[in-house]
């Protein structure tokens, strides 16, 4: 089961006992503020979905709460729209949201119209935290800070959408700064996390476990690399892995993987560009790079293309093909809008 990473709460007999707009005496559940805030800890971003009068967000607010939600949705609407309203603003799966609410009528209208999203009773709001679904599988920096990123990306998206003119200069506008460098140990969970996680960045779809991933570590023809990126809005931490299988004459990309964050913002090419450099210095002719298709990595497929890989049709077979950029003519072009200040082996992050 994918795990959550999203809590969509609604308000009256959830968060606190009775009706807000008929008992202006209403008191919070005990404890809740301390699921609140473990819920929040460990990453999860959390909104509320609420069939009442906007005034409702007064009690939010006068109980110090509102500090734990994110497009709060507080209308007549149906729940479920006002989910896809958090979903489509937040850009995550339907199937990592929870809902939790006192109602049962609401539990099952958002079973019906949204399946994928899990539904639970506000009674049992305590015992949240201690279900698998909302436990930190890796418990990273970057899985601490996922609530932050997601509330940091919406805000970036807001701008998006009122920008007018060139994309190229919304992006130039974000001052953004790629740093990529040689994996460590330190770096191992984090590339876990994101080998599991990724799905529409991820090169073959291959789910490697965590004793293979440090096996590959450890080869000696194998070096893992890793990518962080930040911009004037935050820092989306390490969001970027590939593994290299070392030749004498080429660079072979076996995994190239992004997190959906930075999905559109230049980063794998940027990151590619860093990595035909250091094949050219060390030598080498060829970056070769494995792709294994699946229902929703087309995207990597396009990026090999676009950035002047060409498909190597003695090393593809049906199973998966190997695109090749001949480094002999040239390097990749990093974006403009990207500044690449590669770290140094040793050179504390």
């Amino acid at each position: 089961m994918a795990g959550i990473k999203c809590v969509i709460w609604d308000l009256d007999n959830t968060l606190w006992d009775g009706i807000c707009l008929e008992d202006p005496e209403v008191q919070l559940r005990p404890g809740i503020t301390d699921v609140l805030a473990e819920l929040k800890e460990r990453g999860l971003v959390q909104s509320i979905a609420s069939k009442n009068e906007e005034k409702a967000l007064e009690f939010v607010e006068n109980f110090g709460l509102m500090q734990y939600f994110v497009h709060p949705q507080v209308n007549w609407d149906p729940k479920e729209d006002n989910i896809k309203r958090i979903v489509e603003t937040l850009n995550i799966g339907l199937d990592a949201v929870a809902f939790v609410d006192d109602n049962p009528f609401e539990r099952e209208s958002v079973q019906a119209m949204l399946p994928e999203v899990r539904t639970y009773d506000a009674l049992d709001y305590r015992k949240l935290i201690e279900l698998p679904e909302f436990q930190l599988n890796y418990d990273t920096p970057e899985a601490r800070a996922r609530g932050r990123m997601y509330v940091e990306e919406a805000e970036r998206k807001r701008l998006e959408e009122e920008h007018e003119g060139r994309r190229e200069a919304f992006l130039t506008s974000l001052d953004m700064v790629a740093t990529p460098w040689l994996a460590d140990e330190d770096d191992l969970p984090r590339i876990s996390e994101l080998v599991t996680r990724t799905n529409q960045f991820n090169s073959t779809g291959i789910r490697y476990s965590d004793e293979e991933i440090l096996e590959f570590f450890r080869a000696k023809e194998m070096s893992f690399h890793v990518c962080s990126l930040e911009d004037k809005h935050g820092d989306y931490g390490r969001c970027g892995v590939s593994l290299i299988r070392h030749e004498p004459d080429a660079w072979n990309i076996e995994i190239l993987l992004l997190s959906c964050r930075v999905a559109g913002r230049g980063l794998g090419t940027a990151f590619l560009s860093h990595l035909g450099r250091l094949a050219q210095e060390s030598g080498c002719r060829w970056l070769r790079a494995k792709y294994i298709r699946t229902e929703r990595n087309r995207q990597i497929g396009l990026l090999y293309k676009i950035m002047g890989f060409e498909k190597d049709q003695n090393l593809s077979n049906e199973e998966s093909s190997v695109f090749v950029f001949d480094l002999s003519k040239g390097s990749i072009e990093c974006p403009s809008w990207v500044t690449l200040t590669p770290r140094s082996i040793g050179e504390p992050s």
